[in-house]
């Protein structure tokens, strides 16, 4: 008897195999397009994560090729870079070079690439770096000992002094006077005045022999700013309420502030009994000659020879000149050991780096550019004679070249003087009518600070430019 048909056919249309077959296809194909897709972003991230990893790793490259070609040039001045070399480094390769365009300054101008420069996946970066002397001049007049300044005297920019500070008879300060350990004395018509709204300050660290002010203003004496008898120590003792005190017989335009008590005309608040510290004390700049960072320089061991050059070119005095004297430096004050500048004329770049002392007398003055500088560093100790002597009309008039007085003794100005820079000394004496007004270009000179070269600038540049191009 043979099988019913219908059976059959409800049996085949019964059966689900094929159907599950072609399921797992299709999930396996959906997996195996995720997996692939995932795969694909996986190896896409790496590779970015590379690039960014080298793209790093090339400004790290190119900065420490800055850094070896600093190195270089300070163990030999003539270094100029790697050329079109490559030099390998840790991590990859850098290219440097090195320009000059003034003495103390260098200009840096590095490429890196990771892995090298033969890859064709390598990234390359590439910086310009600016080093110049350290910072070391801010002040328009600096003492490391006190500061006398009498009789019409103008100073446009701030005054600073370890010890006390004497103003009298009309001088003036356009700008912040800073005693940090002594008293700040005003008197007939001397005045500090307001600049822009910041300045025009006055600040004592501490109190005069009779124990009796930190700031004392007599005979219409003005402060323009704020007074602060700062202390010592903070809160201080029952004591300090009569030593540190504002003694005012003269006007303040702004608040008055001090450890003691305060008295006279303060347009603004007065806050007595109100204990600050004092402002830390300063150290003069350090100098170091070291002939590499100057170019063209003279060094003589002798006045005499120096004199020579000096009468041969009275009228165009101009070059860097280093005058190093062993009598000079066993004998500071003798009286033979002095260099003579007097009625003689500078005509542009300047620069005296003497241990003997300086004598600028009699109608001293400059006949040049503008965008000159001079800088007169004496590194003798003398007080008296004084190490830097400047009597009547050493004049360098508007527009004016940037001039720096440096002594490390006490450095006397009597008498029209006028320049625009900075007077930093071991003590500071000013009479009769003084001009003299802060030029930054002096902030940073040759030999100061701790620092050969210091960081001054630094940019990224195209890395496709060569050359010093940035």
């Amino acid at each position: 008897m043979s099988p019913d048909p219908r059976v059959r056919w409800r049996g085949r249309h019964d059966d689900e195999a094929g159907f599950a077959l072609v399921a797992t296809m299709i999930a396996v194909s959906i997996l195996s397009v995720l997996t692939m897709g995932m795969l694909a972003t996986g190896i896409h991230v790496e590779q970015a994560t590379q690039r960014d990893r080298r793209w790093n790793d090339a400004l790290q490259v190119a900065e420490a090729g800055v850094d070896l070609a600093l190195y270089e040039r300070t163990v030999n001045a003539s270094y100029t870079g790697t050329g079109s070399s490559w030099v390998a480094v840790p991590g990859g390769e850098y290219q440097a070079l090195v320009t000059s365009s003034e003495a103390g300054w260098l200009t840096i101008t590095a490429t890196g690439v990771v892995p090298n420069h033969t890859s064709g996946v390598a990234r390359q970066r590439r910086v310009q770096v600016t080093f110049g002397p350290q910072a070391s001049f801010e002040y328009a007049l600096f003492s490391d000992t006190g500061l006398t300044v009498k009789n019409n005297d103008g100073t446009t920019g701030d005054v600073f002094a370890n010890e006390s500070i004497v103003m009298d008879n009309n001088s003036g300060v356009n700008g912040n006077v800073v005693s940090a350990n002594g008293t700040v004395s005003l008197s007939n018509g001397a005045e500090v005045h307001d600049v822009d709204g910041e300045s025009g300050n006055v600040y004592s660290g501490g109190y005069d022999l009779s124990g009796s002010w930190g700031i004392s203003l007599s005979n219409n004496a003005v402060i323009e700013g704020s007074a602060y008898a700062e202390a010592e120590t903070c809160p201080g003792t029952t004591a300090d309420n009569s030593r540190y005190n504002i003694s005012n017989s003269g006007r303040i335009e702004g608040n008055a502030t001090a450890r003691g008590s305060i008295n006279g005309t303060v347009n603004g608040t007065k806050t007595p009994y109100n204990c600050q510290l004092r402002h830390s004390s300063k150290i003069l700049p350090e100098y170091h000659y070291d002939a590499g960072l100057y170019t063209g320089e003279t060094e003589y061991n002798s006045i005499s020879a120096f004199s020579t050059w000096v009468s041969a070119n009275s009228s165009s005095l101009t070059g860097t000149h280093y005058v190093n004297v062993a009598a000079c430096g066993s004998d500071p004050t003798g009286s033979s050991n002095v260099i003579d500048l007097g009625g003689r004329t500078i005509t542009g770049d300047f620069t005296l780096i003497t241990n003997c002392r300086v004598d600028f007398n009699n109608n001293t003055s400059y006949s040049g550019s503008s965008d000159a500088t001079v800088s007169i560093i004496v590194l003798n100790s003398s007080t008296s004679p004084p190490a830097i002597n400047i009597k009547n009309n050493f004049t360098i008039p508007d527009p004016s070249p940037a001039v720096l007085l440096y002594s490390e003794g006490l450095i006397e100005v009597k008498n029209n003087t006028e320049s625009n820079g900075a007077v930093y000394a071991g003590a500071v004496s000013i009479k009769n009518n003084l001009d003299i007004t802060y030029d930054p270009r002096v902030e940073r000179t040759v030999g100061f600070g701790d620092l050969r070269y210091d960081r001054v600038t630094w940019r990224e540049c195209r890395a496709a430019s060569t050359g010093s191009d940035c």
